[in-house]
């Protein structure tokens, strides 16, 4: 976990640190980060460190490749193939154009939809609330920015053409380390306020990140009243998380009987897969033929 000393100091949003003649905002350095997921850390050299916080602008629903004027459903039982819902389409644009604009300084990109986004905002104690947790159709991206020269053009200028293109409605970056740390309990610990709702079924899957939303949706509208549906997960590399928190912790074997294999057979048809970043494990190892052929179950 990151640890910091500094006393917290209120958000600012990005556009306030952005002066008329262009000045650099206040600058925080680091001597050694972990970007999520994973554990790669830098010691050697000194580093500057900053994560964006953006909450998505509504968009256009998307059908196929072209784009349309018309409102998608956001419910799940009517969405079509390739519909995403209402604001999930800025989702994969700022995804797309994170990666085009920061290159070797983005360190990590992730999402969470508002049900994660409120779930946190509710039972972790000392994370970051840039947002009110007022719209459950919103959508949250988390940007971390490092490198060894100076970020203040590098967030500014991604800011910027994100505000340009429509695609954030609203959009914060740390400035010091307790901001930091705070930002960023907003994704990991979205499992950790999951498990205060009660049982909860974890799915750590991997599927192409223009899918995440629409199975989100699916699961959500095959639950209903029996659960409280969240998705979050890393753009950069379409592994997604799929907590399902029981309201009634007795209905377990009929949410079960609900969820799989669906959701195995669901990924499946999408050329996803049933684990990701955790592995197999025993629980899922009855769905392994979902994922893997005959052939390289046999070899394991």
């Amino acid at each position: 976990m990151r640890e910091a000393a500094s006393a917290p100091v209120p958000f600012r949003p990005v556009a306030a640190m952005i002066s008329p003649a262009g000045a650099a905002r206040r600058r925080w350095l680091v001597d050694s980060c972990a970007t999520q997921p994973g554990t790669t850390a830098w010691r050697a050299r000194v580093w500057e460190i900053s994560v964006i916080c953006a909450k998505a602008c509504r968009a256009r629903a998307v059908s196929g490749p072209s784009r349309s004027k018309a409102k998608a459903s956001v419910n799940a039982g009517r969405l079509t193939r390739g519909t995403y819902p209402i604001t999930f389409q800025n989702v994969l644009e700022i995804n797309k154009l994170a990666r085009a604009k920061l290159g070797r300084n983005l360190g990590a990109i992730e999402y969470q939809d508002a049900y994660a986004y409120a779930t946190i905002q509710k039972y972790i104690k000392g994370a970051a609330t840039p947002f009110p947790a007022n719209d459950m159709q919103k959508y949250y991206v988390l940007i971390e920015v490092c490198g060894t020269e100076t970020l203040d053009d590098i967030v500014e200028n991604l800011y910027e053409e994100l505000s340009e293109k429509k695609l954030v409605e609203d959009c914060i970056a740390s400035e010091n380390d307790t901001q930091f740390v705070s930002l960023w309990k907003l994704r990991e610990e979205v499992a950790v306020a999951a498990n205060q709702i009660g049982l909860v079924f974890k799915y750590d899957i991997s599927l192409p990140v223009e899918k995440f939303e629409e199975l989100c949706l699916i699961v959500r509208n095959k639950i209903g009243c029996l659960g409280y549906t969240m998705g979050y997960g890393h753009l950069g590399d379409g592994n997604m998380h799929i907590n399902v928190g029981l309201y009634d912790n007795a209905k377990r074997k009929q949410v079960e009987s609900i969820l799989e294999p669906f959701v195995f057979e669901w990924l499946s048809n999408v050329n996803g897969s049933i684990s990701a970043e955790h592995g197999v494990g025993r629980q899922k190892a009855k769905y392994l033929h979902y994922s893997k052929d005959k052939g390289a179950i046999e070899l394991m």
